[in-house]
């Protein structure tokens, strides 16, 4: 299992942290809830298949703590992570040290803003996995990534971006809600975290779902020792209103799937968008 947070002194607080912030425990645990929740491999073999061919560095937006990025750097790919998150990107680069020496020179960590980040090349593959595009919660905000994606991609350059959808059930049915946004996991060293929705707002107007979660680190005993609020916010996107930021954007899709077999999306639902460059 991936290794767990640093404990740190008991810090329980009111306050209310930004997700990924500094001192927030949804960057400490990312990888380990990550790693509880959500099958890798499949994720990791779509893009692997993706960069096959290409020739320049692959661009990943929202690197995090390189979950993708570094596999693809252990299969040969050059990478340049991208993140706006500092305490992200410090996870990314404690990971280097368990990394081959030809891997770890393989991928550049830069943190920047997916809204207007200038890296000075032409990509044959630009990345968003993990829903990353979710984070822009105004169409103008999507729109200015996507206009910067396409500065950055090649003439036969392609872009691929994972959006999720959650669906009008899930955004209604608290019950639904909270069984999906509860996990808890224990590390090898008998500690022990625990990630509790504590309540949610739901914006329909401007589609916006805000969710307030509570990150709880115990040590073997049971105590508390570091606990905090962190607030995720995330805008879902309908597929004609993505379809219509791409053309703005000078993109065209090339395939949509629901899944990372490939499997053909469904009207409602979470969706891998392939795109590329309009002539």
């Amino acid at each position: 299992m991936t290794p767990g947070p640093t404990p740190a002194a008991v810090d329980t607080t009111d306050g209310i942290h930004a997700y990924y912030a500094d001192g927030s425990l949804s960057a400490a645990t990312y990888d380990a809830f990550e790693e509880a929740t959500r099958p890798l491999e499949p994720e990791v073999a779509f893009y692997r298949g993706l960069a096959t061919g290409c020739t320049t560095p692959i661009i990943e937006l929202g690197v995090g703590t390189g979950r993708i990025a570094w596999p693809l750097a252990e299969a040969g790919h050059t990478v340049v992570g991208l993140d706006s998150s500092t305490a992200m990107l410090a996870r990314a680069i404690a990971r280097r040290s368990h990394q081959t020496r030809a891997a770890a020179g393989r991928l550049q960590l830069v943190r920047g803003d997916m809204r207007t980040f200038e890296l000075g090349f032409a990509a044959d593959l630009v990345i968003l996995p993990h829903r990353s595009f979710n984070h822009l919660l105004t169409p103008a905000d999507q729109r200015a990534c996507l206009t910067a994606i396409r500065r950055h991609l090649g003439p036969r350059g392609r872009a691929v971006i994972d959006l999720a959808h959650p669906g009008f059930t899930y955004l209604v049915d608290q019950g639904l809600f909270e069984a999906t946004a509860r996990a808890r996991l224990r590390f090898a060293d008998g500690f022990s975290a625990e990630r509790v929705a504590e309540r949610r707002t739901v914006d329909f107007v401007d589609q916006i779902l805000t969710i307030f979660m509570r990150y709880t680190l115990r040590d073997p005993d049971g105590r508390v020792v570091r606990e905090t609020v962190d607030r995720f916010a995330l805008r879902w996107t309908n597929p004609h209103e993505m379809r219509l930021l791409l053309e703005l954007s000078g993109l065209a899709p090339i395939h949509e799937h629901a899944d990372f077999a490939g499997t053909p999306p469904t009207a409602i639902g979470d969706r891998l968008w392939v795109v590329q460059p309009l002539p």
